[in-house]
């Protein structure tokens, strides 16, 4: 089970987007567009890494180790001071998912009988896909209910539980 992506899919294309205009955004919308702006494009370098850094330390080293920091900066980025702060360790951590996401997507078709690679390819997304449905009614009830950190520190320990359990 992954809820890294939880609440995060439905998100993102409003944030990019600009759903108001620019002479009535927020500064809190704004930084937020050029938060993900800049996202992206640092995470671009991290995704054409991705099989130098695979060749350097193996493929499956790469995938589990990836996921596992990528899960452990969940927690310090709700405990961050700033938004600065927490916006740094996101993209440390959306960076990290970059190269491992599509080394696991190769090693996985790699793996698997070649008329099975369709199948595969769908089941293998469908934990993340389930969860990011799910999510969002999840982590409000978890925002409300328990803590804002809450949704963050659950998906960080779901994430490593991920990495340990590949």
């Amino acid at each position: 089970v992954q809820l890294a992506g939880a609440g995060s899919g439905r998100m993102r294309p409003h944030i990019r987007s600009g759903a108001s205009t620019p002479s009535t955004a927020s500064p809190l919308a704004s930084t937020c567009r050029v938060a993900a702006h800049n996202h992206n494009l640092a995470t671009v370098a991290s995704a054409l890494a991705a099989a130098w850094v695979a060749r350097s330390l193996g493929t499956v080293q790469t995938i589990v180790g990836t996921r596992a920091l990528s899960g452990a900066l969940l927690i310090p980025m709700v405990l961050a001071p700033t938004f600065g702060v927490a916006a740094g360790i996101y993209l440390a951590r959306m960076m990290l998912q970059r190269i491992g996401t599509p080394l696991r997507q190769s090693f996985i078709q790699d793996v698997a009988d070649p008329a099975e690679r369709a199948s595969v390819a769908a089941l293998s997304n469908l934990p993340s896909q389930a969860t990011m449905a799910g999510g969002s009614g999840m982590a409000g009830y978890l925002f409300e209910e328990v803590s804002l950190a809450a949704p963050f520190e659950l998906a960080g320990l779901f994430q490593m539980l991920n990495a340990v359990l590949y």
